[in-house]
């Protein structure tokens, strides 16, 4: 039989639609279902050679051999996204975390000047910032020991 090998290639080019290919999940699905209908039908244009009850066992076979690829990559191709789409959920969060802060903290110095007078203030912010500076290089020259 000709065809006894075909459906391997086919069985790794049709995850590769699925889960390499940047496309919609249906353009994905249309294409691997292309595929199986063409080999279907190229294995039963080229017809059985002599045996063909063997070919038409072989030929369910690999039929659900490649609709097996199918749902192997539409299965991976789901779990892909919904990852995506978490990671995407939690950076967002993140950033909307760090906005919400930066506000909170221009709120916190504008309270503060007006508490207190200005040079007294930036004395202050100077001094935090010195601390800031310092446990900023501590933990730069600690990471570049580390890396060493």
């Amino acid at each position: 039989m000709a065809t006894h090998h075909a459906p391997l290639p086919l069985f790794a080019l049709i995850l590769m639609v699925h889960t390499m290919m940047p496309i919609a999940r249906r353009i994905a699905l249309g294409m691997s279902a292309c595929l199986i209908l063409a080999y279907m039908g190229v294995a039963i244009g080229l017809g059985p050679a002599g045996q063909e009850d063997q070919f038409y066992q072989q030929l369910t076979c690999e039929l659900a051999l490649l609709l097996s690829a199918s749902g192997i990559g539409l299965y991976y191709r789901v779990l892909t996204e919904r990852a995506h789409r978490n990671t995407f959920a939690g950076t967002r969060t993140c950033l909307e975390q760090r906005v919400k802060l930066e506000c909170e903290r221009e709120q916190q110095e504008r309270l503060l000047l007006s508490v207190i007078p200005a040079y007294i203030a930036a004395e202050d912010k100077l001094r935090t910032y010195d601390t800031t500076a310092v446990t900023i290089l501590i933990d730069y020259s600690y990471l570049i020991l580390f890396l060493l």
